[in-house]
């Protein structure tokens, strides 16, 4: 999450999903008074063995706007596409790592843009 204006607060979780219905829920990141141009990062990790399946994940973004700012207050849930995960008895390397990234960016005239490469 990045933000072209200082924040009072913010709060960032995200969660790994299995498509059995298990959810591996990350920690809270919990921020106040984040500075303009700053980015956020949250991560939610298992280990590979013993837990090949299908997985997503799933991260909240809730955030308050500084006065003025319009919409004063943001919560959504984004999530992943589906992923199969095999594990070996190896990590080759990179390539065996997925990752899903989002972008939110808050722009000084309050405009909310929302991506997700």
């Amino acid at each position: 999450m990045s933000c072209t204006v200082a924040m009072p607060e913010i709060y960032l979780r995200t969660s790994l999903a299995k498509s059995n219905g298990t959810v591996y829920s990350g920690n809270v990141v919990s921020l106040l008074n984040v500075s303009a141009d700053k980015t956020l990062h949250s991560n939610r990790a298992i280990a590979c063995a013993g837990n090949n399946g299908t997985y997503r994940t799933e991260t909240y973004v809730m955030f308050r706007a500084p006065t003025g700012v319009n919409p004063a207050y943001h919560s959504n849930t984004y999530y992943s596409t589906w992923r199969p995960v095999v594990c070996g008895a190896t990590l080759i390397g990179p390539s065996d790592v997925s990752q899903a990234e989002i972008e939110i960016t808050v722009f000084d005239d309050g405009s909310i843009v929302e991506s997700s490469p």
